[in-house]
């Protein structure tokens, strides 16, 4: 497929699905929340975060991570989030 030659710099898919009674709904040229040219908010990066951060991060940890996120540009540097990323302590489980 074309697409396929545009990968990785553009994520592009026909997307077609199939309902009860086989209705069927189809988007074609579909491209991904996320790119530069479809930036999510911050809340749905938030809520993205949290999905797959909340099973090893602390609460805390993770509060602290996406205040620096929604507003780094009053973040004194990056220091402070690599900080928290790299801190032993962030895991809630030490054996993962």
């Amino acid at each position: 497929m074309a697409y396929s030659k545009l990968f990785p710099a553009e994520r592009i898919a026909d997307v077609t699905l199939v309902v009860r009674g086989d209705q069927r709904f189809t988007y074609t040229d579909a491209t991904g929340r996320g790119n530069f040219d479809a930036p999510l908010t911050d809340a749905e990066l938030i809520e993205k975060f949290e999905l797959y951060a909340a099973p090893i991060i602390a609460p805390e940890i993770r509060r602290r991570i996406a205040l620096l996120l929604t507003d780094i540009d009053q973040a004194p540097s990056t220091k402070s989030l690599l900080h928290l990323m790299q801190n032993a302590n962030l895991l809630k489980n030490t054996h993962i």
